[in-house]
């Protein structure tokens, strides 16, 4: 669509048009710049998954990380991440803004070939769960709710890390409107790049004043072909019980073994990831919640194997403040967000994570009775 088209609507035979407005001042945002970045910063679905990916059965959805990413000095307007772990970086340009032309190309570039540096070994992580901590939220509950009950946290981020890795990342140029010569650098740059995707949103404002608004996003520069080649490559996969055992010291490696045995002993399920594995206890809907993490050297940058007796769904009990309140003062113990503990598995440690790990086992009955 063009500036100036308009949208119309049909009701009872008659025919009735919506004008395009330009982003207000003051409906998402104090400033027009800003009312562009405020209304993804609240509605991130508005970035078309379908149009991105419509091949596919399970497009992206995308929940905000944060917004004003620190990055080099800089601040990127918006971070995201989709369901497979792929980070998504928005600069919101209005096309009145000179910066709207090639400087924006650049400078998300820029972004993106910096991420890695700045983002991995949990940076991200971190980044995202201090923005929804101001929000008085728990980012693993926000994740849980973008994409599901059952969705494994440190899991999830070691597939970020992985896709960083290997430069799986997306790049959006938002803007109410894209100039030509920005709209050939996106389709051209999409077509070239082998990891990454580099794409434009127009998102239009129709209505009258008074009147709700109407907004409609269309994704610039995806082709088909482009998006099934990114997609060819391989996603990070998943470790097993003897690669776990082998990648940590004797002592450990006996440790997880017999934690592992006592859990599927007691009906518990074992769900591994990239390098780590979580425990699940069944509650009493029926539905596995991840109590205990068990993790290698080398994961979320930890130099030591280390656990976490993990509380976060388990909020709402008494069990969250149980672990505080009696592994905390044990050696190599600190706490991890609001609801849980980790245990550094070395020296004093090991034994800590003994007494964590029957501590959370023993839990299985009353979680089952956990609604």
């Amino acid at each position: 669509m063009d500036a100036g088209d308009d949208i119309y609507i049909v009701t009872d035979g008659t025919l009735r048009t919506l004008p395009s407005v330009q982003m207000r001042e003051g409906l998402f945002g104090a400033k027009l710049e800003d009312a562009l970045q405020s209304i993804l910063q609240q509605y991130p679905e508005l970035i078309p998954g379908r149009q991105i990916a419509p091949d596919e059965e399970e497009p992206p959805r995308f929940l905000l990380l944060r917004r004003e990413m620190p990055l080099s000095g800089w601040s990127l307007d918006l971070l995201l991440v989709d369901q497979r772990g792929v980070l998504t970086l928005v600069e919101a340009k209005l096309i009145q803004n000179p910066e709207s032309r090639r400087d924006v190309i650049g400078q998300i570039i820029e972004y993106a070939a910096n991420a890695f540096e700045l983002w991995a070994s949990g940076a991200a992580r971190q980044y995202a769960a201090e923005y929804w901590n101001r929000q008085g939220r728990e980012l693993d509950e926000v994740l849980r709710e973008a994409f599901g009950v059952d969705i494994d946290p440190d899991s999830f981020w070691e597939t970020v890390e992985a896709n960083l890795r290997q430069g799986r990342i997306r790049m959006i140029i938002a803007g109410d409107a894209l100039r030509p010569e920005v709209r050939r650098m996106i389709e051209y740059l999409n077509g070239e790049m082998q990891n990454a995707e580099v794409l434009g949103l127009e998102l239009k404002c129709y209505g009258r004043e008074g009147e709700p608004v109407v907004m409609v996003p269309a994704i610039i520069g995806h082709s088909v072909q482009a998006s099934r080649a990114k997609r060819t490559v391989s996603a990070p996969g998943t470790t097993d019980r003897a690669t776990v055992l082998g990648s940590v010291p004797e002592p450990v490696a006996a440790f997880f073994n017999d934690v592992m045995d006592k859990a599927q002993d007691l009906g518990m399920v074992l769900s591994f990831g990239e390098k780590g594995l979580s425990i699940r206890a069944i509650n009493g809907k029926g539905a596995p919640v991840s109590i205990l993490y068990l993790f290698p050297p080398g994961t979320l940058g930890r130099r030591e194997p280390f656990l976490h007796a993990y509380g976060t769904y388990l909020k709402g009990t008494d069990i969250p403040q149980q672990l505080v309140n009696e592994l905390l003062p044990l050696p190599g113990a600190r706490k991890y967000g609001d609801y849980s503990v980790e245990v550094t598995l070395a020296g004093a440690g090991l034994d800590t994570g003994k007494k964590a790990a029957e501590l959370m086992l023993s839990f299985r009955d009353r979680i089952a009775q956990i609604m």
